[in-house]
């Protein structure tokens, strides 16, 4: 039984770093189309009420809110005195607003 335990225990710390290595590359492919100046002006639109630049919104859509949500999970545990729900809320808040300005740039 022990032997079973230590099979499992390996086979869950090797699904976690292939986890980790995944998430990793995912941010990588994010950050082609978004900055740091501009993740960073995103996130503190969301967790610290900052107001999201038009430059970094249309970054941000690009990116797509695929990277959008990522990118929320990596920074959300940085911020651990914002509530997890009012985040969520105010990072959909913040992407409609972003969608707004990215078409506004169309017309």
């Amino acid at each position: 039984m022990g032997v079973i335990k230590i099979q499992y225990f390996f086979i869950i710390s090797a699904l976690v770093m292939l986890s980790s290595v995944l998430a990793i590359k995912d941010l990588e492919e994010c950050g082609k189309d978004l900055s740091k100046k501009c993740g960073e002006n995103i996130a503190n639109s969301i967790f610290k009420n900052e107001e999201a630049c038009d430059d970094c919104c249309k970054e941000l859509i690009t990116a797509g809110s695929a990277c959008h949500k990522k990118l929320m999970q990596v920074t959300a545990p940085q911020y651990p005195q914002v509530n997890r729900k009012k985040a969520v809320a105010k990072g959909v808040e913040i992407w409609d607003h972003c969608m707004v300005v990215d078409f506004r740039s169309l017309i």
